[in-house]
């Protein structure tokens, strides 16, 4: 009846904290850090899906 979906960030990975670090110092270039974001998308994406939520989001994981 209602369509669902999410509002906000969703919660921030220790992997996507790590990447998110690296990426500051230069320690990952930056097409390793958007494949990164990209990957963390991929996965609330597909969460999102199992909870058969109607409207997905991205979870804005560039967000810091």
């Amino acid at each position: 009846m209602l369509p669902t979906t999410t509002i906000g960030s969703f919660p921030q990975t220790m992997d996507l904290r790590r990447v998110r670090r690296e990426y500051k110092a230069k320690k990952i270039s930056e097409d390793d850090y958007i494949k990164s974001i990209k990957e963390e998308i991929n996965k609330v994406v597909k969460l999102q899906e199992e909870l058969d939520i109607d409207v997905l989001v991205h979870g804005e994981p560039e967000v810091s």
